[in-house]
């Protein structure tokens, strides 16, 4: 299951792709990278409606950084 979870604003203009570890203060490992990657791709793709991709931390904090 991915740790990154998006929702689409303002009938599919905005973007929100938060990162959803709190437990963790949101630390990114590889597999959250390749996840971000892939919601942006996905987001950004060429027809797509979406004209901002807003990057949130689920919890009080937006990261901490990796996760060795």
């Amino acid at each position: 299951m991915s740790d990154i979870k998006t929702t689409l604003l303002e009938e599919g203009r905005v973007a929100v792709v938060t990162i959803n570890r709190p437990k963790k203060l949101n630390s990114l490992n590889w597999d959250n990278f390749a996840d971000l990657k892939s919601a942006i791709e996905k987001l950004g793709k060429v027809g797509s409606e979406v004209r901002c991709i807003v990057l949130e931390g689920e919890g009080n904090h937006f990261t901490s950084g990796l996760d060795l």
